[in-house]
């Protein structure tokens, strides 16, 4: 979940250019769009509140982060509001249930959850297999960004290579860095130094849910990991456990 937030954080101010460097200093202050949703999420799944009146609340006590006018028209106007959409959104904001799922099962039926209040199109949910690529377009696709975003985490060896591999490509790069964060969390760990700066870019709201969102999964806060040396394990039994032995 941190590891999406890093990602989100850092990519943000990348979005768009298509040529960035690897060395790009993550983190400056600068508007976020999806962590707060991501919170949003997690604030009703650890509280088993309603989704979609969760996350239309939490953007409304966060609006000027650059929402998209699709998404804002949802915030503001449900009874108009398309919600057959594709767009890669509702995966920037679905960490939390990589967290809370017992299995796979649980996996689809929280995605579907999570996902189907804005985004009901089938493409919202489906990711399709994609290798890492030079990209010269830009894409909010749910089907091109995942892909890519997995990728990124997987040809990694690190938690920070993982984020530097998003924003290198360009494009949408806070969603890239934002779901290669999620993933890489679960390979690799967050270095202690980056989650010490991430933190500090959080309200005192955010990071209240986010506390308990691990606490509710039974797992520790990130904490230091050190270099070439496999995360500590984790409790038994969990999806992150599963996509973590998979990708072994």
């Amino acid at each position: 979940m941190l590891g999406s937030i890093i990602g989100d954080l850092a990519g943000s101010r990348f979005e768009g250019c298509s040529q960035n460097p690897k060395d790009a200093i993550l983190f400056v202050r600068h508007q976020t769009t999806f962590t707060d949703c991501t919170i949003a999420v997690a604030d009703a799944l650890t509280n088993n509140q309603p989704v979609e009146e969760t996350l239309r609340a939490w953007c409304k006590r966060y609006p000027d982060r650059g929402y998209g006018s699709r998404f804002r028209r949802w915030i503001y106007m449900p009874d108009e509001a398309d919600r057959h959409s594709y767009g890669n959104g509702a995966a920037m904001r679905i960490a939390p249930v990589g967290l809370l799922a017992a299995d796979e099962r649980a996996v689809t039926r929280l995605t579907a959850m999570v996902t189907d209040v804005s985004h009901n199109h089938m493409e919202a949910r489906r990711g399709a297999g994609q290798d890492l690529h030079d990209r010269d377009s830009y894409s909010e696709s749910c089907q091109d960004t995942v892909p890519v975003a997995l990728a990124c985490a997987l040809k990694a060896s690190s938690f920070e290579e993982a984020i530097r591999n998003a924003i290198y490509i360009g494009g949408d790069t806070d969603t890239i860095a934002c779901i290669a964060g999620g993933l890489a969390e679960a390979l690799y760990g967050i270095p202690a130094p980056l989650v010490d700066e991430s933190m500090a870019f959080l309200p005192g709201e955010l990071q209240v849910v986010l506390r308990r969102l691990y606490a509710t999964a039974n797992r520790p806060m990130p904490l230091p990991v050190v270099a070439k040396q496999q995360p500590p394990p984790r409790p038994a039994g969990t999806f992150l456990d599963w996509l973590a032995e998979f990708f072994a």
